[in-house]
């Protein structure tokens, strides 16, 4: 099925006869609302939609292979399951598998602070997701919010393992829990509670402090990538000082050399 690109409908219910579905099959139907998943269809791994608007996804119980990639291109995304599934369950952002509850991974933007539900108890790779919103080239500046997303990470204290988050860059993360965990991701600060009775956690000291939801200076520059319009500005600025200075100094001492040169001819 390819067909349905840029339509205008409001709601769509998959065929059960239909098998597979192609890639952005439903791209830009930005007045799309529900789509509900036929019984023909098992797995779910092709990008089908891109729009802006929240779009609820009905999936039957045969669906047994979820990857969130294929929610790319919607920026708020409603899972709901027409009956209970054995394999998967659905919360805010968050598609987890019922198989030792892990996280598979994030649909839709995310906000600055992300929190895992609290019957998470391990990550999968690269689960955690920022995207663009839709029609966005920009990169994490011009995210929800104006910061990239996911900036503050919460954990419950079922959480005993987590898996590499590439290029996952985190001002804190802040941990309910007692086990001690030492890689998956490196956030500028982590902050523990009283059970945590390790040193460390994902590489920085142990803080037994509330969990902060500021941002640093520091994490709002540098989370960006490339320069920003201040930092091009700045930069601007010092090359223009740069020039100038150098001008004066040729000045300096060219003038007065011609200056003699010119008098000596003369006395000649």
């Amino acid at each position: 099925m390819t067909a349905f690109y840029g339509c205008g409908f409001t709601e769509f219910t998959v065929p059960d006869t239909v098998v597979s579905i192609g890639d952005l099959a439903f791209g830009k139907n930005l007045k799309l609302k529900k789509f509900t998943i036929g019984k023909g269809i098992y797995k779910l791994s092709e990008r089908w939609f891109s729009t802006p608007k929240q779009l609820t996804v009905v999936i039957p119980p045969n669906v047994k292979d979820i990857n969130p990639s294929a929610f790319e291109g919607i920026d708020s995304v409603k899972i709901e399951f027409s009956s209970d599934n054995q394999i998967y369950s659905a919360t805010d952002n968050s598609i987890i598998s019922k198989i030792g509850n892990t996280l598979v991974g994030t649909v839709g933007l995310l906000g600055k602070v992300y929190e895992l539900h609290e019957i998470v108890r391990s990550i999968s790779e690269g689960a955690i997701i920022r995207r663009r919103p839709y029609g966005s080239t920009a990169v994490w500046k011009e995210m929800k919010d104006g910061i990239a997303e996911a900036a503050i990470i919460k954990m419950p204290s079922n959480l005993i393992a987590i898996k590499d988050q590439p290029s996952l860059y985190v001002q804190s993360a802040c941990y309910e829990g007692e086990y001690s965990i030492s890689s998956g991701f490196s956030p500028l600060e982590s902050f523990t509670t009283e059970k945590y009775l390790y040193e460390t956690f994902l590489g920085n000291t142990a803080s037994n402090q509330k969990c902060s939801t500021s941002l640093s200076d520091g994490y709002k520059w540098r989370h960006i990538i490339g320069m920003s319009s201040a930092e091009i500005g700045l930069t601007a600025a010092i090359v223009v000082l740069g020039v100038l200075l150098i001008v004066v100094i040729i000045l300096y001492f060219v003038c007065p050399r011609d200056k003699l040169s010119s008098a000596a001819d003369d006395a000649v």
